[in-house]
């Protein structure tokens, strides 16, 4: 009995581990340290999930819901899946970037956030 139970606890935890794997990458902590890294965390959020994205939004579709909220909250908008627009909220870090791109700034004020409903 015993000699069946292993092969079945290897398996879970292989399991396990590649689901934290997962988890991990659209993890709290990571999102906001793709935020921090500008546009190029975004672009890299998405690129790590463009097959995902691919398919477009499908009821019930669990896992390309979780990209796609993570994707908002490092793109700072609803819906940043489909614009991949990366939105400062520091106006001195986006004077910064529109300086070094020799880009214009549109700047809106409004209330609240654009990643929320």
């Amino acid at each position: 009995m015993r000699r069946a139970l292993v092969p079945v606890l290897a398996v879970l935890l292989i399991a396990g581990a590649l689901a934290a794997t997962a988890d991990d990458r659209l993890s709290p902590r990571r999102l906001n340290e793709l935020r921090a890294q500008g546009p190029a965390g975004l672009q890299r959020l998405i690129d790590e999930n463009v097959e995902l994205l691919a398919r477009g939004p499908q009821p019930g579709d669990a896992a390309w819901r979780r990209a796609a909220d993570a994707i908002d909250t490092v793109a700072a908008q609803r819906d940043g899946w489909a614009s991949k627009i990366y939105w400062y909220t520091d106006l001195e870090q986006a004077k910064a970037a529109a300086a070094r791109e020799g880009k214009p700034i549109l700047s809106l004020r409004l209330l609240g956030k654009l990643d929320t409903s």
